[in-house]
């Protein structure tokens, strides 16, 4: 295990001069932050070195696979005379911890059924314009080893373009709880389909987001 971690560092400290991406440091910090060897290889052999964004990303529970996707986007539109999406990401307007249900059913005979859903206990919820992500850590131990086994039906972070064909219900009991419905005309993600729809409750004790959904009723 020692020798394939120290083989890892050699191969990238061996590329740095003529790379110009990441120095020895920041393939530390990123390896310490908890990002894969497999990501990091794929971010320096795009030359991309936003350390700073990475650790962000990682530290507010995306995931690998998600942050190469942003990784890739900012490099793609990255022209001249133009900042990189990732290098300067929109701030959210609001950020809040909630627990959430996701749930995707499919219409069959005139009924709903549940294609598929997830309960996640802590999320942390960002509200930027009329778009909220919802994201969460990664299961460890047992769970996680469960968790492989398994086709994971919701990966983190969980995108919800809110538009005006979607029904938004505020309920201001104990705790406060916002319910998403999207329609099977939706626009924006998470796209359903014809025959389906999506569902997406928060329960949280923050009243900052349950007044910043009110304005989407």
């Amino acid at each position: 295990m020692k020798f394939r971690v120290a083989a890892f560092f050699l191969i990238l400290f061996a590329c740095i001069a003529s790379a110009h991406a990441f120095t020895p440091d920041e393939l530390v910090k990123l390896k310490k932050a908890g990002l894969g060897e497999k990501l990091i290889v794929q971010l320096f052999q795009m030359g991309y070195a936003d350390t700073s964004s990475l650790l962000k990303l990682k530290e507010a529970g995306f995931s690998d696979d998600a942050i190469l996707t942003f990784a890739e986007a900012g490099i793609k539109h990255d022209e001249p005379g133009k900042t990189s999406p990732l290098q300067s990401p929109k701030v959210a307007d609001l950020t809040a911890e909630a627990k959430a249900r996701i749930v995707w059913y499919l219409i069959y005979n005139g009924k709903p059924v549940v294609r598929n859903k997830k309960d996640i206990d802590k999320a942390v919820v960002s509200l930027t314009g009329k778009t909220l992500s919802i994201a969460w850590q990664p299961p460890q131990g047992v769970k996680a080893f469960l968790s492989a086994l398994k086709t994971e039906p919701f990966p983190s972070p969980f995108i919800w373009d809110i538009a005006p064909s979607d029904s938004v219900e505020v309920r201001e009991g104990e705790p406060l709880q916002v319910i998403l419905k999207s329609s099977p005309s939706k626009l924006g993600r998470p796209k359903s389909g014809e025959n389906g729809y999506y569902e997406l409750c928060l329960s949280t004790t923050d009243p900052a987001l349950i007044e910043q959904m009110k304005g989407f009723r």
